[in-house]
């Protein structure tokens, strides 16, 4: 499906202005490119000076590692489908 490129800067604006995100946050992008909020994790800490911490295959497939990963990097936003939040549980 494509997106307009209005609705994404929509999108950007409204996440950084209602989360009150910076230049200060990290950015933890898990979310397959193939799905269109990747756009958030990819270009909002962009649009910012923020970090963008790209996880590996093994950090989004297991839930231990994810939560071990959160736990040793200073990960201060990240967006997750259901499965991923009961993963983390």
């Amino acid at each position: 499906v494509m997106i307009e490129h209005r609705s994404i800067i929509n999108l950007l604006y409204g996440m950084q202005k209602n989360l009150h995100l910076n230049e200060k946050d990290v950015f933890l992008a898990i979310t397959s490119i193939s799905f269109d909020i990747c756009y958030l994790e990819l270009f909002l800490p962009l649009c910012l000076g923020a970090t963008c911490d790209i996880a590996n295959r093994e950090c989004i497939r297991d839930g231990e590692y994810l939560k071990n990963y959160l736990q040793r990097h200073p990960i201060t936003v990240m967006q997750g489908t259901p499965v991923t939040w009961h993963m983390l549980l």
